[in-house]
């Protein structure tokens, strides 16, 4: 028997690449309640973003985290 151990920030990023539209900016926000430790996601997702609303977001985000707006204790 095996047990799952899917880091759920790993998880979360790769849903946000696979996504579009409101699901990948649902998957983002999400993202951002791990804290500091979704900074690297946010990062990767800003990056591969093609379109301009997501990168934002991302970006936006990244900032909230950095500036303690955003913290998951």
């Amino acid at each position: 028997m095996t047990e799952n151990t899917t880091d759920p920030v790993e998880g979360l990023k790769e849903n946000a690449l696979s996504s579009y539209g409101a699901n990948r900016l649902d998957a983002i926000e999400t993202l951002a309640t791990f804290g500091k430790d979704a900074i690297p996601a946010l990062v990767e997702i800003a990056n591969q973003s093609s379109n301009e609303e997501p990168q934002q977001l991302a970006r936006e985000k990244i900032r909230e985290i950095n500036n303690g707006e955003i913290d998951r204790d």
